[in-house]
């Protein structure tokens, strides 16, 4: 690395690859040029079911781990097929599909190139996938179960990553990842952005977790007929996926035992309020709406009566609202309903998260 200016042309200054890899990571980052189009997507081999997998062609950026200041890579890849060890007489393993640059010159190696490998995982009742190696993306895990004789579409797990913009900040796009794969990012930089196709909102790295860019989300949960007359619990345990990157929660709780009935239903506290939610909240006489911040390390109750057409009372609680790390919101129903009630009850969750 020569550390010349860039761009002057003069013949008493050299330069050398590593200063224009440099200058290539400030513009792009590490990842696969489309994967939308399907570039180095991994799939079963095409030519009948076997031990091995496909890989699409596809151009790659790769960023150089190996030594400090090695800068990133670009490396075009033909289309090829990969061959999977054979599958373990006891237990699974999981292997890893990468990318992989060798580069001489920086590692003191016999060569340098460009590669698709398999690095192939250890067995075990509980397998996990090997390291990735210095200088390398994922591109695909592969499940290989016990005595399997070929690898099927639900044995692989798509890891690939489209590009983000470089160290240097140019450019705006970021890469659209599902839930899943935001989660598994090895290294992401504080500030980075993606796009979450879950939820179609643009999340960025604070250095512990992904938070929502600006604004809230809102949403409605309905859960009907989940108790009928003359039960009285079990709770019931309900998740529903928010998103990654927020913190709290608030909700309004409605109801109606009846779709013709007037009675919408009336909150009531189940406690302490200020205990039960950590905020206050309010609720009418009739019909109200009840609102209340859900922190994932919190605990929160609340009871709505309802009332069907024949002024059957009965109720429905939701207790152990919180928002877990993995973007769902979890809670507990449980029903108190006598043989009197006449109708099914249908509750429903307006929610808000931030």
């Amino acid at each position: 690395m020569s550390n010349n200016p860039l761009f002057i042309q003069d013949p008493a200054l050299s330069y050398d690859a590593r200063d224009f890899r440099r200058f290539l990571g400030t513009l792009v980052g590490e990842g696969v040029a489309d994967v939308s189009g399907g570039q180095l997507m991994v799939t079963p081999r095409a030519q009948g079911a076997n031990m091995s997998v496909d890989v699409a062609a596809g151009v790659a950026y790769i960023q150089g781990d190996t030594v400090t200041g090695q800068g990133i890579y670009q490396a075009s890849f033909d289309a090829t097929s990969l061959a999977i060890a054979a599958a373990p007489s006891t237990n699974s393993r999981i292997d890893l599909i990468v990318a992989r640059i060798t580069d001489a010159q920086v590692t003191g190696g016999p060569s340098s190139g460009r590669s698709l490998e398999v690095i192939t995982g250890t067995a075990a009742a509980s397998p996990t996938a090997p390291a990735l190696p210095a200088t390398a993306i994922p591109l695909a895990r592969v499940l290989v179960v016990t005595g399997a004789s070929s690898i099927t579409a639900g044995n692989i797990t798509d890891l690939r990553s489209a590009l983000t913009s470089g160290n240097g900040a140019v450019g705006t796009t970021t890469r659209v990842l599902t839930t899943a794969q935001i989660a598994a990012l090895p290294t992401p930089r504080v500030g980075e952005l993606v796009t979450n196709a879950d939820i179609g909102r643009v999340l960025f790295w604070n250095g512990s977790v992904w938070r929502p860019v600006g604004g809230g989300a809102s949403g409605a949960i309905v859960v009907g007929s989940v108790f009928v007359p003359g039960s009285a619990g079990p709770a019931v345990t309900l998740s529903y996926f928010i998103g990654l990157g927020f913190e709290e929660v608030s909700f309004v709780l409605s109801g109606a035992a009846d779709a013709d009935s007037p009675h919408g239903g009336a909150f009531t506290a189940a406690g302490d309020p200020a205990a039960s939610f950590g905020t206050s909240y309010t609720a009418g006489a009739s019909n109200p709406a009840a609102y209340a911040w859900a922190p994932s390390s919190a605990t929160s109750k609340a009871n709505l009566t309802l009332r069907d057409n024949g002024s059957s009372t009965g109720s429905v609680s939701i207790r152990n609202l919180r928002l877990s790390s993995d973007g769902y919101l979890r809670f507990e129903l449980i029903g108190q309903f006598s043989a009197s009630f006449t109708t099914a009850a249908t509750t429903r969750i307006n929610w808000r998260a931030r």
